[in-house]
This record gives structure tokens, C-alpha cells and sequence, in this order.
């Protein structure tokens, strides 16, 4: 009887320390959250983050400029540097708030380029030229944001060639890209692939470690037909483990573009020899040299005969000599 008496009290027991857990639970979030910087608010400090590295690059010579840029960016959200990392810390736990946060921002630094006067065609495009032979076939964002953690070091993409492809087409790969780090070593990954018809493979990989402009571009040389075009962009992690996750490191890519292009094979010029001297000269015959008084005989295919005609013999004509008198002297008188 006192064992059935003992086992609803420890039921209680049992129930109030859970909810004095989950109460405590609750407050270590609610007590975290209170120094966590808002979703929105990280989205405008890292988008600030982006122009203040821009009017970085302008004065490349001084180091400290970058560090002064984003003291001043916290100081304009309101926000101490602690709050920041401590808040970076959270969202790094909590993955899909953060994957948030980059897709909105992906989609502000699109927003800025047609601020600045690109249409919306041509930000779909990569601000190409489109006409007949030369075709965007991206389909993805123009823009991303991706740090060193999983899953958000890596953008894959991959497109299956379809009848506007032709064989000897080039494809080309695009973009800029932008570091925006409190440590570490910047070096980003972008490769290019295409699969042929017959499954063979063409592939080039790039480094990317400053804010350029990059470029890949493979062509079908072999004229087999594209079957595949992919690729990635790869912000690879540290291998360090004592390297902190709180630090602030990201790479920003914009104006992603690949273009095919159609590359028309140019016709073979016919080869014409040159003429030599020699060769001129072997090409003109030489005459035949005959004396006056040889008889010439007629062409099978001549109208009229030819008849032979002699030449006279000249006559000699004395000499006049003037004596030195100056009178002439006839030599045929004596």
C-alpha cells in the first residue's frame, strides 16, 4: 500500500522538474535573444558591410580603413562589437535564420544594380548583348552570399543542353566577387564543366582571393556537341579547430553570368602558288632565230601560202672626202 501511495508523488516530482526545466530552458533563450541582434537589422550591418568595402578598394594603401569602416557601421545600428559576434555565434547555430538573412541580402545587392540603372533584362542576362548567336543560360540569382560553414559555402548549378546548342559553342562564366573578412585567408572556388555527347569531360577551376572581376570560359574545339554545363562556387572552411566560427568572413558574388556562344567555323581560303621569274619565264616561249634569206613554211591552219621573197644586196656608195682645200674630190675621175 505505502509503494502505490509513493508512486503518484513521484509523478509530481517528476512533472515539476520538467517544467522547471523547460522554464529554465526558456529563459537562457529568452536572456540569449535579448543581445541577439534582429534578422533585419543583420541584413542592413552586413549590407553596409558590402559599400563600406567598396570605398575601401579605393584607398587600397591603408589597412586600417576596412577596420574603421565597420566600427563606424556598428556605431550607426547601434550595436557593440560584442553583441555582433555574440549574435553571429547565434546565427550560426541557427542555420535557417541565417540562410535568411543571405537570401535577402542576395536579393538587395540585385535590387542595386537596377537602382543604378541596369533594366531587369539585362541583370537576367549579366548586362550582355543577347542576338542569335550569343544566349544567357543562367537561371539561377545574379547574385549571392556565401561564408566558409556548411551549407552555406557552396552554390551549385546545372544546365542540360538543349537544341539551341550547336556544335563548337563556347561557354563562358562571370562574375564579381567581394570579401568582406575580419581574419583569415580569402579564397573562393568557382569551377566550370562541360559534358560532351560522347561523356567526355572539360573542366576549369579558378581562385579567386581579392574583389576582381573572374572569368572561365571552355569551348567544344573538338566540334562533339554539348550534352551538360555545370559548375560551383566554393568558399572553402578552415582546417584550423581552433579557428573561431563567430569571426565574420563572407564572399559576395555579383553579376553572375554564363553566356553560349555560337562560334561559326571559319571557311579555308583556297590556296593560290605565286608565280616566280623562272616560273614566268619557262611560261613565255623563245623565238626561233632564221636568217633573211631562210624560206619560212606555212601553218597547217594558215589561209594564204607564204612565198619566199629575196633581199637585194645593198650597193656601196663611194665616199666623199673633203682634200684640205675643201674641195671635193670625185674618186672615180683620175
Amino acid at each position: 500500500m505505502t509503494i502505490m501511495r509513493n508512486r503518484p508523488r513521484h509523478k509530481l516530482l517528476l512533472t515539476a522538474l520538467a517544467i522547471v526545466l523547460f522554464m529554465c530552458m526558456a529563459a537562457c533563450r529568452s536572456k540569449e535573444k535579448e543581445h541577439v541582434i534582429s534578422t533585419h537589422k543583420m541584413e542592413a550591418i552586413l549590407y553596409d558591410y558590402h559599400l563600406a568595402q567598396g570605398l575601401a578598394q579605393m584607398r587600397p594603401s591603408d589597412a586600417l580603413i576596412m577596420l574603421k569602416f565597420q566600427t563606424a557601421i556598428l556605431d550607426k545600428h547601434g550595436v557593440s562589437q560584442e553583441d555582433f559576434d555574440s549574435s553571429m555565434a547565434y546565427y550560426m547555430r541557427h542555420t535557417e535564420q541565417m540562410h535568411d538573412i543571405y537570401e535577402r541580402l542576395s536579393n538587395r545587392l540585385s535590387d542595386e544594380a537596377v537602382a543604378q540603372g541596369s533594366s531587369l533584362s539585362e541583370i537576367g542576362n549579366g548586362g550582355m548583348a543577347i542576338n542569335g548567336d550569343t544566349t544567357s543560360i543562367w537561371k539561377g540569382q545574379t547574385a549571392a552570399v556565401l561564408n566558409p560553414y556548411p551549407p552555406f559555402n557552396r552554390m551549385d548549378f546545372n544546365i542540360k543542353a538543349d537544341t539551341t546548342f550547336h556544335a563548337g559553342d563556347r561557354v563562358t562564366l562571370d562574375f564579381n566577387t567581394q570579401f568582406i573578412y575580419q581574419d583569415g585567408i580569402r579564397d573562393a572556388i568557382a569551377m566550370l564543366a562541360i559534358t560532351f555527347k560522347n561523356d567526355s569531360t572539360d573542366t576549369q577551376i579558378i581562385h579567386a582571393n581579392s574583389t576582381s572581376h573572374y572569368s572561365l570560359s571552355l569551348t567544344d574545339n573538338e566540334r562533339l556537341g554539348i550534352k551538360a554545363v555545370r559548375g560551383f562556387f566554393l568558399l572553402p572552411s578552415s582546417n584550423d579547430l581552433t579557428d573561431s566560427k563567430t569571426t565574420l568572413r563572407m564572399a559576395l558574388l555579383t553579376d553572375i553570368r554564363l553566356v553560349r556562344m555560337h562560334i561559326i567555323e571559319p571557311k579555308t581560303p583556297v590556296s593560290i602558288p605565286e608565280r616566280t621569274d623562272s616560273t614566268i619565264q619557262k611560261s613565255i616561249p623563245s623565238p626561233t632565230p632564221h636568217s633573211s634569206t631562210q624560206e619560212m613554211s606555212p601553218s597547217p591552219t594558215s589561209k594564204y601560202p607564204i612565198h619566199k621573197k629575196e633581199i637585194p644586196p645593198l650597193k656601196k656608195t663611194p665616199i666623199k672626202r673633203l682634200a684640205p682645200d675643201r674641195r671635193i674630190i670625185n674618186p672615180q675621175k683620175p
